[in-house]
């Protein structure tokens, strides 16, 4: 179940991507990035950017990288505009735009577990038992 649902969200990312394309065609292309952290943690990041009016350089537009740190030691890349950053050209639809996903899987350790059944008391918790997990996340 986990590798068919992966299967379909992959392609759903890639579904939308190629419907803001053919939206805009005017637009470069989205830049794909895959990328794999670990054995349990991958993506593809789809990245759209219009160079400022009058620039003919193929070139993407420089973004600053800020480090992100997420719950349970998980860490990424979220990418923003330069200060400053130019205006579109007026023939394109989008500016600047952004499909990525995140798949990530592993297993759950019992002290977490025991963290997580104070919410959600349905959880079933046994000191000696780990439990799997798989997330999927879709960002537009």
């Amino acid at each position: 179940m986990r590798q068919r649902f992966e299967e379909y969200i992959f392609g759903l990312q890639e579904e939308i991507i190629t419907s803001f394309e053919r939206l805009d065609p005017n637009a470069p292309s989205f830049k794909r990035d895959s990328w794999e952290q670990t054995k349990y943690e991958k993506g593809i990041s789809g990245i759209l950017s219009v160079p400022p009016p009058g620039d003919a350089s193929p070139a993407p537009q420089t973004v600053l990288e800020v480090p992100t740190q997420r719950a349970k030691g998980i860490s990424g890349i979220f990418s923003v505009p330069p200060p400053g950053d130019a205006s579109p050209a007026p023939q394109t639809v989008l500016e600047k735009a952004g499909v990525n996903l995140t798949v990530v899987h592993g297993i759950l350790p019992p002290p977490i577990i025991k963290e997580m059944r104070e919410d959600h008391p349905s959880i079933l918790y046994d000191a000696g038992t780990s439990l799997p997990f798989f997330a999927a996340v879709l960002d537009l």
